[in-house]
């Protein structure tokens, strides 16, 4: 039995496959197999393998904290399952589709959990604090009280557009009150629009607590039912989220509409394609270089790779076709994948995929040996030619490459692509 993972590793950076079959379970062979190896010396590091990018993120730490348990690997009674996992209660799954700013979401969410930071819950955490309702001194300031029960919202919600008297909410939380107020205007003809006015209306009075907390200043409930409508108008206006605009580029018009675009005066075009089998997690990656008028170059591919994804193949096929270029010497490239996910990593617009981290050095490391290298998005439509490649050495396996003539079976779409008739 090898005593380190180098030990599994062959002298050209791939898994000893019979090797790795050998020594461990067919379940575990398979998912060590799949996982791809840097050729360059990606330098190790240790991941947090519950989320995607391998970072630890507090949401993350809490769903895996959860879990744990409540399967009882925390030593622990099992028990009470978190919000996420609540299948018979549709009051999560609804509180996360409501309408507005993903910041009033988790606002009524921290309600719902009784973690707001109320006073008394302060005191409950031992903050030795004075426990009486900012607003109006009269009853301890709970969650229930804030939120309808204090004189103060009493009147603030009587006097807005939902005209609610908060003696019918009922409930002995926060919880048990959101689900009583869901129910009433839940049956309306335009429910998303009453739910919208109260989770604004709960947002503004949170505001109006801490305006007097933190400021001293004791907004009106007049003023604050004008805040709310204004609230509520942006609300609507910006359609409850936060809409940002897309950073990649318009592809051209002709692009779009299927065509493969040449590349400028000087300059070589790679384009690459993965193929993957979710069934046997067995892929196969293609790529075709043609110069700046349109004339096939070279190609090539390799077929029977494990990998764990279809992104993973389409990142080797990158990785192969950045190889094949410093090998034919191609200084100046065009890189086309129709993955704009990948696209998008290898530019830094997204975390790297921790599974991809091996991969996308390489490629980095390549793109090191040329002088100039640019990494392209391009529609399915416009990579018919690598995506043939892939598909052909997926079916016949092993590796293959051509040099100055392509193979009779990819003339026609290469001519397609620079709009020749002629057809074999």
């Amino acid at each position: 039995m090898p005593s380190r993972v180098s030990d599994l590793i062959t002298i050209d950076a791939r898994w000893d496959r019979p090797l790795v079959e050998r020594c461990f379970r067919l379940e575990e062979a398979s998912v060590i197999l799949c996982m791809p190896l840097s050729q360059h010396g990606c330098p190790d590091r240790l991941i947090w393998h519950y989320t995607r990018n391998g970072l630890y993120s507090v949401k993350s730490g809490y769903l895996v904290a959860q879990q744990m348990e409540t399967n009882g690997e925390l030593r622990r009674k099992s028990g009470g399952q978190s919000s996420t996992e609540d299948e018979k209660d549709s009051t999560w799954a609804d509180l996360w589709r409501l309408e507005v700013p993903p910041k009033l979401c988790h606002f009524i969410w921290r309600g719902c959990r009784n973690i707001l930071a109320v006073r008394n819950n302060l005191r409950r955490r031992g903050i030795r604090i004075n426990i009486g309702c900012p607003l109006c001194n009269e009853e301890v300031e709970t969650q229930v009280h804030l939120f309808f029960r204090c004189p103060f919202v009493r009147v603030f919600w009587f006097g807005s557009p939902l005209q609610l008297d908060v003696v019918t909410v009922e409930g002995g939380d926060f919880l048990e009150c959101w689900k009583s107020l869901c129910n009433k205007f839940g049956d309306l003809q335009d429910a998303g629009h009453f739910i919208r006015w109260v989770s604004c209306g709960l947002w503004r009075i949170w505001k109006c607590r801490n305006s007097v907390v933190f400021k001293g200043i004791l907004i009106p409930p007049c003023a604050a039912l004008e805040l709310l409508s204004q609230q509520v108008w942006e609300v609507v206006n910006s359609g409850g989220k936060t809409v940002q605009q897309p950073r990649a580029k318009q592809q051209p018009a002709r692009e779009i509409q299927g065509f493969w675009l040449k590349p400028h005066f000087r300059t070589m075009k790679v384009n690459c394609d993965g193929a993957w089998c979710n069934q046997t997690s067995v892929g196969g990656c293609g790529w075709v270089v043609r110069d700046f008028v349109g004339i096939f170059q070279a190609g090539g591919g390799m077929g029977n790779l494990l990998c764990g994804s279809s992104l993973m193949a389409e990142a080797e096929a990158v990785r192969m076709a950045m190889l094949a270029c410093v090998e034919l010497g191609v200084e100046i490239v065009q890189v086309e994948t129709d993955s704009k996910v990948l696209v998008d990593m290898i530019k830094g617009d997204l975390l790297t995929d921790a599974a991809l981290e091996g991969i996308l050095w390489d490629v980095k490391a390549l793109r090191q040996q040329m002088r100039v290298v640019e990494f392209l998005f391009t529609p399915r439509a416009c990579n018919r030619v690598a995506h043939q490649v892939a598909s052909y050495v997926m079916h016949v396996e092993g590796s293959h490459i051509w040099v100055g003539f392509e193979p009779e079976w990819l003339f026609n779409t290469l001519a397609f692509d620079v709009n020749i008739t002629i057809q074999l």
